[in-house]
């Protein structure tokens, strides 16, 4: 615990060094997710399998079949920009504690579950969220108080890996069926969000939020942008 405090204290001097710290998340971020993926496939192709469970995988958001509904460039830049910073702003933006920053987080992450942010159809229900959703940021915003994250004990390390366990659970909604009698093995399929949750966590805290952002949009975006050219 004290060698990961003094690590996130230990903020690079430069921009030079924080796009190097960038690369190299994006790069560790990958070894990790190909070690993840590895596990994932066993899972899904023996376990899965020996449980007598149609493949789980086989269930997970495609997309090519969100380009379909929602057209190329529109699907890409939700997938590779706006969904980074969303989730950016519901996750790592409280990682530095500050009235404006848990406030808003706790606000936007609230309005977010129950649809989508910039999106609506039904004008009354999206007005409705979003005042109940700006009347709590204004509620958290005149009642917060630094001293609440110490009564609760809540170090960064705990921060961190509350923010990052929530960020991989979220991505269990990729999956178009989920079985709930298999729900103890989805911990498994949601593993590389779940570290990706820990190293934008350390990139937002030792270099900025816009940083997290950044390697955000680029992991998302390695997965997605190649769409352009085919």
């Amino acid at each position: 615990m004290y060698i990961f405090h003094q690590y996130i204290q230990q903020v690079p001097h430069n921009r030079l060094q924080k796009w190097r710290e960038l690369l190299y998340a994006f790069i560790i971020y990958y070894a990790i997710g190909i070690l993840c993926t590895i596990f994932i496939i066993v899972t899904d192709f023996f376990v899965v399998k020996i449980l007598d469970h149609p493949s789980i995988l086989s269930s997970h958001f495609k997309l090519d079949e969100y380009i379909k509904t929602m057209g190329l460039y529109k699907s890409i830049f939700f997938s590779s920009v706006k969904a980074p910073i969303i989730e950016e702003l519901s996750f790592r933006l409280l990682l530095r504690p500050t009235r404006f920053n848990v406030s808003f987080s706790i606000a936007f992450f609230i309005f977010l579950l129950f649809d989508t942010i910039l999106y609506f159809s039904d004008l009354p229900t999206y007005s409705i969220r979003l005042v109940i959703c700006l009347l709590l940021f204004f509620f958290l915003y005149i009642t917060y108080n630094p001293l609440w994250l110490s009564a609760l004990k809540i170090t960064d390390y705990k921060l961190l890996t509350i923010t990052s366990l929530g960020f991989g659970a979220i991505h269990i909604t990729n999956f178009t069926t989920i079985d709930k009698g298999l729900f103890f093995i989805y911990p498994i399929y949601i593993l590389p969000q779940i570290f990706l949750g820990f190293i934008l966590g350390i990139i937002r805290i030792r270099n900025g939020f816009i940083w997290a952002v950044l390697l955000h949009i680029l992991v998302n975006g390695s997965v997605t942008w190649h769409k352009f050219f085919q």
